[in-house]
């Protein structure tokens, strides 16, 4: 059932990421279990014939390449950013608790810190405004979490993974790219990594 778990999966995320569970759940629970309780489940998750019945209610599943891209404006803390998160790291065991980390440490970002480093003010004012947004968000346990704290990316991951296979694991299941996570490229580094991110999000909501 592999395939059915899948779909579920993404289903479930992708209702809840649209919010269509806010008014008249009742009524919208009721035409959910109808359609499930009418199809043929031998065949798979009846997704084909739920999707449509819900749009009849006004209530899609489907994302517009703009709604897509809104996601990533999503902040720490957020409602719905965990569950982003959890489309973009389909592989993890939920069993365990995951916090949101920020990839570069917000105590590296203040305006002090970045004016130390001498980066330019139009930067330092974007950093401060997008320091917890999503590109510069991850999933981290919460050993790992804390053990990385306010570390700069690049330390804590020869710290923690002292193999430059693993490294290059981490980074790729991640979504690091090849910039240097500091502040003082924290522009580039976020508008790559949204990039990774967009790509990823697209893969799986966009269709």
């Amino acid at each position: 059932y592999a395939a059915d778990r899948l779909v579920i999966r993404r289903w479930l995320l992708t209702s809840l990421l649209k919010g269509i569970y806010g008014d008249a759940a009742d009524t919208l629970l009721s035409a959910i279990r109808d359609v499930l309780s009418k199809a043929d489940l031998s065949a798979g998750f009846p997704i084909d014939t739920l999707v449509p019945r819900l749009v009849t209610m006004n209530k899609s599943v489907r994302f517009e390449p703009e709604e897509i891209d809104a996601l990533l404006y999503s902040g720490y803390g957020q409602r719905r950013t965990f569950s982003i998160l959890a489309v973009l790291y389909p592989s993890l065991d939920y069993g365990h608790h995951f916090h949101q980390d920020h990839v570069v440490p917000r105590a590296l970002l203040t305006r002090k810190k970045l004016a130390g480093v001498r980066v330019a003010e139009d930067d330092i004012a974007f950093a401060l405004e997008h320091v917890n947004d999503l590109p510069n968000l991850q999933l981290l346990e919460g050993i790992p979490n804390q053990e990385k704290s306010d570390l700069p990316l690049d330390e804590w991951l020869k710290k923690a993974y002292p193999d430059a296979a693993a490294r290059s694991a981490f980074r790729e299941r991640n979504y690091i790219p090849d910039v240097a996570a500091s502040p003082s490229s924290f522009r580039e580094f976020y508008d790559a990594r949204r990039q990774l991110m967009l790509n990823r999000l697209q893969d799986v909501l966009g269709h």
